[in-house]
């Protein structure tokens, strides 16, 4: 299977303005990867393929090894064993309760008249934005390679640079215990209309 963003499988994306079409464009070739832009305007914004080839690799972090006794990783200050190792249910209250911490953040840069593309691109930022913090909080090996996540994100979505400064101020105020990296993130559309937020997350340690 060939590869995002190669001659085989160029990334192909589609935007409103040719300003946008040749900053992609640029983008793309400092990148060394095969872009397409179409300019369309009366159709809303799709640059996924872009995103999905600027989403930081976390191969240098690995899945925590828990012992038994340590102190649980969602922070709750129990051990392991009495606290999610145990507990079903608890360990499924984690998951959805970081998607609600994402979901916190990114509710004032969305509204019901949203597309799915435009909610699953301030979701794919809002997540990026997050694990940016835990790279700098905890001076994981990674950060570098956030820092440029973050520029390259905010090329694509200069309207979102408040939300990570927001981000940064209310991780360090509000979910200072909070210590996973959000893996994989994706919006999910209900029968109704409506749309959910959905993001899977680990607890990490330097990888060794």
């Amino acid at each position: 299977m060939s590869k995002l963003g190669t001659k085989n499988k160029p990334a192909t994306v589609r935007v409103q303005t040719e300003e946008k079409a040749l900053e992609l464009l640029a983008l793309g070739k400092q990148k060394g990867w095969e872009v397409i832009v179409g300019i369309e305007p009366d159709k809303s914004e799709d640059i996924s393929d872009l995103e999905k080839l600027m989403k930081p690799s976390v191969s240098k972090l690995i899945p925590a090894v828990i012992s038994r006794n340590a102190p649980c990783p969602c922070g709750s200050g129990k051990q392991y064993k009495r606290c999610v190792e145990n507990n079903k249910t608890g360990m499924k209250q984690k998951a959805i309760l970081y998607s609600e911490v994402i979901q916190d953040f990114l509710s004032p840069y969305l509204n019901q008249n949203n597309s799915i593309e435009y909610i699953s691109s301030v979701l794919y930022f809002g997540c990026t934005a997050w694990n940016y913090c835990i790279f700098e909080e905890f001076g994981l090996p990674g950060l570098p390679k956030m820092r440029i996540a973050i520029a390259d994100a905010h090329k694509l979505h200069p309207y979102l640079a408040p939300l990570f400064e927001n981000m940064k101020e209310r991780k360090k105020k509000k979910f200072k215990s909070y210590k996973h990296v959000i893996s994989k993130n994706e919006v999910r559309c209900k029968p109704d209309g409506t749309y959910t937020i959905y993001v899977e997350h680990f607890p990490i340690r330097n990888s060794v």
